[in-house]
């Protein structure tokens, strides 16, 4: 059985900026490393077959590159200001390993299936690689285990109704453009998502003649920001830019960072400055808001139901050739707010009553947020922080409380809630309390919980674990 210093579980931005990190780190006695990725090339989510017609970065050329390997642009022919195409990206991170020797430490259509914590404190790997006569299995060993497979490496693909009585194409995004043949010669399409990745799909489909319908569930957290550049006092400012600025940054709150802590604890805690932050915010939205042209009627139906503030990696931009909303003019783009209920032979059911023509169906319906490998023993992965998800009633809850199974951990939310409570009554005072008010007017609240489905709201909740810090990690400043 090989064994290994190091396994790295994918090899995108991250997997390939850990390896050099810990090459260069031990330059004297390299570590026995090795790279496995289940794609067929270098680069992750821009690997050479996940790259669809169009695709683009949010970023601008200089924002997205390794400080020790610029991106150049006469190397990869690229203009000040311009988007990165997805081709140029994974050229660049080709080239990236290549310069620094990953390359040859890269193993393609390697799928991690389970990774188990020996006794020893070894890691054994469980593979499955693509080979000429199919899938090969295969055991290593290693000391230690890296896994950078990001959160958009596993597809989250609904299952509806009657899908197995439909005649056409029928995948998720990430298959994009494998199946990009299978769109050719359809005239109505319909993209179910609202976020960026759906945007491109529908461009893409408008684009080349066909119909596109995008179907945004009511219950989920609607429509992306796809903000235009801004025009303020006759200067253009696109998002790519103000995000980089240190200006914006003081605004945007972070548990990280020690630079300027004054303005950042001005800005975020007090009361004058928690009102000069969602200002800002709001005056944000207000201009994204006019630059886009969601007052059309037309367009009113694309506006996003939450604050910038709240959207994340779903705030995106508009980066592609020609005008996305001029297609929901012209109806080459109709957006419907409802939910799939189900499929036909060559129909989609909604939600709405409506009953939609469809040639084709692909689903933008996001990412398991849990890494794609099984760990063992069971619980290790709530030990090392690896999120996870879990669905419990909240009647099993009660009804535990009830044989003291969660007696210690309620009494410790109760003295905390009562501490909490106390220190609020003692602290607010009635212009926090106005203030608070004023931000519910102004919209500004988090996006709307997921529930498992609309049936059983009250009775179930998802419960989505995020990744944790080792309970030894610190950030690098307070070392």
């Amino acid at each position: 059985m090989e064994h290994f210093d190091i396994v790295i579980v994918g090899a995108g931005l991250h997997g390939l900026a850990v390896a050099r990190t810990l090459i260069d780190a031990r330059s004297g006695s390299p570590p026995k490393l090795i790279i496995l990725d289940e794609g067929r090339s270098i680069g992750g989510t821009w690997a050479a077959e996940r790259l669809y017609s169009g695709l683009k970065t949010n970023n601008v050329v200089g924002s997205y590159e390794f400080s020790d390997f610029p991106m150049e642009l006469e190397r990869y022919g690229l203009e000040p200001g311009q988007h990165i195409p997805g081709f140029v990206v994974h050229r660049y991170l080709t080239d990236f390993a290549a310069h620094f020797g990953l390359d040859r430490l890269f193993r393609q259509r390697t799928r991690v299936e389970v990774a188990t914590l020996r006794e020893d404190g070894a890691w054994e790997i469980e593979y499955k690689r693509g080979c000429e006569n199919g899938l090969e299995a295969g055991r290593l060993t290693c000391d230690k285990l890296v896994v950078a497979t990001g959160l958009t490496s596993e597809a989250r693909m609904p299952t509806f109704s009657g899908s197995t009585k439909f005649l056409g194409p029928l995948f998720h995004a990430k298959d994009l453009y494998s199946r990009s043949e299978d769109l050719k010669g359809c005239q109505e399409v319909v993209v179910v998502g609202g976020n960026k990745s759906a945007w491109d799909v529908c461009y893409s489909v408008a684009t080349a003649g066909a119909r596109a319908h995008m179907v945004i569930r009511p219950s989920g957290g609607g429509p992306s920001w796809v903000w235009r550049p801004i025009y303020l006092l006759g200067a253009r400012l696109t998002l790519a830019r103000l995000s980089s600025t240190r200006l914006f940054s003081w605004f945007d709150p972070s548990p990280f960072g020690c630079n300027f802590a004054t303005i950042r604890r001005f800005f975020h805690g007090t009361i004058l400055g928690t009102w000069l932050t969602w200002i800002f915010w709001a005056l944000l939205d207000l201009f994204a808001t006019a630059a886009t042209g969601y007052n059309d009627p037309r367009l009113k139906i694309l506006r996003p139901w939450t604050s910038s503030f709240w959207m994340g990696n779903s705030l995106s931009i508009h980066n592609y050739e020609t005008d996305w909303f001029e297609l929901v003019r012209k109806g080459r783009v109709v957006v419907h707010h409802a939910d799939v209920l189900s499929l036909g032979e060559t129909t989609v059911q909604l939600s709405d009553g409506s009953s939609l023509e469809a040639d084709a169906v692909v689903c933008c319906t996001g990412w398991k947020c849990t890494p794609p490998i099984s760990f063992k023993p069971d619980g290790i992965s709530e030990e090392i922080g690896l999120p996870r998800e879990a669905a419990f009633r909240q009647q099993d809850l009660v009804q535990a409380s009830k044989y003291g199974l969660y007696q210690v951990q309620y009494e410790k939310m109760s003295d905390k809630r009562d501490i909490r409570g106390q220190r609020e009554k003692d602290t607010r005072s009635w212009a926090r309390a106005q203030i608070k008010k004023k931000y519910a007017q102004l919209g500004f609240s988090p996006r709307k919980t997921l529930h498992r489905d609309g049936k059983t709201q009250s009775a179930w909740r998802w419960d989505l674990r995020p990744y944790s810090l080792h309970p030894l990690a610190l950030p690098s400043y307070a070392t």
